[in-house]
């Protein structure tokens, strides 16, 4: 409600409709809308905000946008879309940096940027071009200074399981089930960190799909087991969907 009252006085105090005070208030109520659920309010609010920022080259504003509007894009399959906006992101944040910006936490904004890029690609099915990215990510992480656990940390976690995701994608289970246990040795180093219970327990879930497709039941159970009493701890977003597994696992026996 705050948002909108804040809207309508800037409309009040003649702000234009594409100005850049008033676009960063869409942005927000969009941002709220997406987590409330009203994903298709918020999709068409930021695509809007999308349009301007692009067009009035606002690239702090860019990466914003993209990190609520690609997800959302990608939900309902435009992956088109997606990887377009991907793109002008990743060509955004190289400019902020050549401008003098925190190139620590762009180099940070630009691999999760990437790192999404690649997911849809592999969506798409263009699974060699989702690893080429994939594979530069983890370059770049892995020549950064270890300083224990921060949010490098957790990129390196997920890019190894994009990693598996692909490889089993690409019909190559054992390269899969070495990425997911190179995932795993990271997640582990941190137990009790929200962010690497919830990406242990999406690696474990993804072992046991592994463990199912080659009939071995048993290290599916075991996996998927361990799965959900990470996700049950972390109350991550994947609980349903391990115990769907568990449960027709449990058909079949």
């Amino acid at each position: 409600m705050f948002l909108l009252r804040a809207l309508t006085q800037l409309y009040k105090d003649g702000f234009a409709e594409h100005s850049s005070v008033v676009q960063e208030t869409v942005l927000r109520l969009a941002t709220a809308a997406d987590k409330m659920g009203e994903r298709q309010a918020a999709e068409q609010m930021l695509q809007g905000v999308w349009t301007n920022a692009v067009k009035e080259k606002w690239d702090g504003m860019v990466p914003r946008v993209a990190r609520v509007l690609g997800p959302l894009l990608t939900a309902h399959g435009a992956y088109e879309e997606a990887v377009d906006v991907y793109g002008m992101t990743v060509q955004a944040l190289r400019r902020l940096e050549v401008g003098g910006g925190d190139v620590d936490a762009l180099h940070l904004d630009t691999a999760n940027i990437v790192t999404s890029l690649a997911e849809v690609f592999a969506l798409k099915g263009d699974c060699t071009s989702a690893e080429a990215l994939l594979s530069g990510v983890l370059v770049d992480i892995r020549a950064r200074p270890s300083e224990g656990v921060d949010a490098w940390t957790c990129l390196d976690a997920v890019v190894m399981l994009d990693l598996a995701q692909v490889c089993e994608k690409s019909e190559r289970p054992r390269e899969s089930a070495a990425w997911a246990n190179s995932a795993l040795k990271v997640t582990r180093e941190h137990r009790g960190v929200w962010a690497c219970d919830n990406c242990e327990s999406h690696t474990l879930f993804h072992l046991g799909k592994l463990a199912e497709a080659t009939s071995n039941r048993d290290s599916a159970h075991v996996f998927y087991s361990r799965a959900l009493d990470l996700a049950r701890r972390s109350n991550t977003g994947n609980i349903e969907q391990i115990k769907e597994s568990i449960k027709k696992l449990n058909e079949n026996d």
